[in-house]
């Protein structure tokens, strides 16, 4: 490889393509790190396999040739539920992440990082839903209300019969509601 036009075509994209920058990185789009690949190997391929499918996650190997020579290989794995767009487009998140992975280690677009814009972005996204999740405030406890209605359910009691056969009214006290529970709970194991 001429590492001269390796580095003309670093230095283009660069400039070009309004790299990403992450944590003092720069990171290049995918597609663009493509464009540099065919000015380097106009005589190129890029392949892409899957080790891993399913209806849930992606596993993408990308193999990049100049001719029959392998020249640099990169692996990616998306999940379903990774982010929005995953939802819909995993797989080819996927396949995406690998080809860059790919001509990153080849050199091309990774300046700072072989990680790719999308795969950065990604992982940012990932980091910020989780850490909304571990702020969201804990579940309440179910009212002793909620609790009489969810036993009901569970055993499969008409609730208003219940409420009626235990003398439960709207002005029944949380230790009204309790009791009738407990008794719903022995009635039921030795039934």
């Amino acid at each position: 490889m001429d590492y001269n036009k390796l580095q003309d075509i670093n230095t283009r994209l660069m400039n070009a393509s309004h790299p990403f920058q992450q944590g003092g990185k720069i990171y290049v789009e995918v597609a663009k790190r493509v464009q540099g690949f065919w000015q380097l190997f106009p005589e190129g391929r890029i392949l892409t396999r899957w080790m891993d499918l399913t209806d849930e996650h992606a596993v993408c190997i990308a193999e990049v040739y100049d001719g029959e020579t392998l020249l640099a290989t990169g692996t990616a794995r998306e999940d379903k539920n990774a982010g929005y767009v995953n939802k819909t487009s995993f797989v080819e998140n996927a396949e995406t992440s690998a080809v860059g992975r790919a001509l990153g280690i080849l050199g091309i677009g990774s300046v700072d990082a072989i990680a790719s814009e999308d795969e950065t972005r990604n992982a940012n996204q990932a980091t910020k839903t989780a850490e909304k999740a571990a702020k969201k405030e804990p579940a309440k406890p179910k009212t002793i209300r909620a609790q009489f209605v969810e036993i009901c359910d569970a055993y499969g009691l008409n609730k208003k019969q219940m409420a009626f056969d235990f003398g439960l009214t709207n002005t029944s006290t949380d230790a009204d509601f309790a009791q009738a529970i407990k008794s719903i709970k022995s009635m039921m194991a030795g039934a």
